[in-house]
């Protein structure tokens, strides 16, 4: 489950373990300001291509640990949440297996591609209590 700094407050000691599964464009910018914030902690990094992997970690404070399969990440990295910006048809399956894994999600859009997917979503995160946030960032702008 996730350690107390997020139930009590925004992120304090200790620092938030984030793992990215997804580091292509948008896991790549994202993980750079992550990793900026104070309390987050980027500490594991997932793609099937090693190579963008290895381009994220060269952009952190300190380096991470690196999956080829996002399951191996979920089992036996370090983390107390992930960014998920893989591709979107995987969306779904990657954000309920980290649930599951009592991983808190930060996923990109699209959450899921179809309707079956998203109760399947709903579902986990009601029988898990986890955390989850789709990460449409222009639900926050003025427009």
């Amino acid at each position: 489950m996730l350690r107390r700094h997020l139930l009590a407050g925004w992120l304090v000691d200790p620092p938030l373990r984030l793992g990215i599964i997804g580091t292509g464009n948008r896991g790549t910018s994202l993980g750079a300001v992550a990793a900026q914030l104070p309390g987050v902690d980027v500490t594991a990094l997932c793609d099937i291509q090693l190579s963008q992997t290895a381009r994220l970690a060269s952009r952190l404070p300190r380096p991470p640990k690196t999956y080829a399969e996002p399951q191996r990440l979920l089992d036996e990295a370090p983390v107390d949440a992930v960014l998920i910006a893989s591709p979107e048809q995987t969306h779904a399956a990657l954000s309920i297996a980290a649930l599951r894994a009592g991983k808190a999600v930060l996923c990109e859009v699209a959450a899921a591609v179809t309707l079956d997917e998203c109760w399947q979503l709903i579902e986990a995160v009601r029988q898990t209590r986890g955390f989850y946030m789709m990460a449409e960032n222009c639900c926050y702008y003025r427009s």
